[in-house]
């Protein structure tokens, strides 16, 4: 395991980066604990997971401009394959940090 630690300029704070350096299989989910934090953080935590690679031939993004779509069905999904599907919205403001579902 790799742990970095990096300022965060835009609201002098930190980002801490954890990499796996080897493939040790499933591991429980992350949890962040709090209580030793020192210092105000109005917008609180977030935990994200990257994994670098290669798309699969079948990945595929769609773009929904309308803002009042509250609902997006996906077609042609087959029995017993399992899917991952992320969403975000994108605003003036930036790009939310991704929901998976």
């Amino acid at each position: 395991v790799e742990i970095r630690r990096e300022i965060d300029a835009s609201d002098d704070g930190h980002q801490w980066f954890v990499t796996f350096t080897t493939n040790i299989g499933p591991q429980p989910t992350f949890s962040v604990d709090t209580t030793n934090l020192v210092g105000t953080n109005p917008l609180g935590f977030s935990i994200t997971r990257t994994v670098l690679g290669v798309l699969p031939d079948d990945y595929d993004l769609t773009l929904i401009q309308d803002p009042t779509v509250t609902s997006f069905d996906i077609e042609n999904l087959e029995t017993g394959t399992p899917y991952y599907v992320r969403v975000s919205s994108i605003t003036d403001k930036g790009e939310s940090l991704p929901v998976d579902t």
